[in-house]
C-alpha cells in the first residue's frame, strides 16, 4: 500500500495509530527523550517532523528548547501546527522536502536534530546529503539522533 502523506485523512490516521504501527517506538523515543538531557538549550531539527508528535515530548522534555521542524507533507504540517500552536515562537515549521534541503533558511547552529522514522525513505545519495546538510546546522558539540528503520546490504556489511 503506497503512502499518501498528502492527504489530510491518511496523515490523521497515521497520526491516531503512530504506536502501535512500530511496536518498538515507545521504548525508542523514551531512550531520545533520556538522551536529549546530553543536548545543551537551543534550536532542535526535527527532520520529517511529521504531525509534531515527537516535538511535543521533546518541547515539554526541555523547556528552554525550540523546534525548527520540516516536513514535506502539508497535511501532516497542517496537523503539527495545531498540535504545537501552543508553544508560540518556540516552533518554526517549514514545508521541505529531505531531498532538496539546500535552498531551506534554517537555523545555522542547532544544539541538536532528530529525524525519527524519516530517513529510510531516501536513497543512500539523498541519506548522505541530508545527513551533510544537517551535520553543517549543528553547533560544535552538536547532537544528532536518528532512529529509523536500516537495510544494509549483506555484501556491503561484511566487507572490508
Amino acid at each position: 500500500m503506497a503512502h499518501n502523506w498528502q492527504d489530510p485523512a491518511f496523515a490523521e490516521a497515521w497520526d491516531s495509530r503512530h504506536l502501535t504501527g512500530n511496536p518498538a517506538r515507545a521504548e525508542h523515543l523514551s531512550l531520545l527523550l533520556a538522551m536529549l538531557d546530553q543536548v545543551a538549550d537551543g534550536w532542535i531539527l526535527d527532520l520529517g517532523c511529521g504531525s509534531g508528535l515527537v516535538a511535543r515530548m521533546v518541547l515539554d522534555q526541555k523547556p528552554a528548547a525550540r523546534i525548527f521542524g520540516l516536513d514535506s507533507s502539508t497535511a501532516m504540517l497542517e496537523l503539527a501546527k495545531e498540535r504545537l500552536a501552543l508553544y508560540g515562537e518556540r516552533v518554526t515549521l517549514a514545508e521541505a522536502d529531505l531531498t532538496a534541503l539546500d535552498h531551506l533558511e534554517a537555523p545555522a547552529t542547532c544544539s541538536g536534530a532528530i529525524a525519527v522514522q524519516s530517513l529510510h525513505h531516501l536513497e543512500e545519495a539523498q541519506y548522505r546529503a541530508a545527513v551533510r546538510w544537517t551535520f553543517d546546522h549543528l553547533a560544535p558539540g552538536g547532537w544528532f539522533f536518528v532512529i529509523d528503520r536500516l537495510a544494509i546490504p549483506s555484501e556491503r556489511l561484511y566487507s572490508a
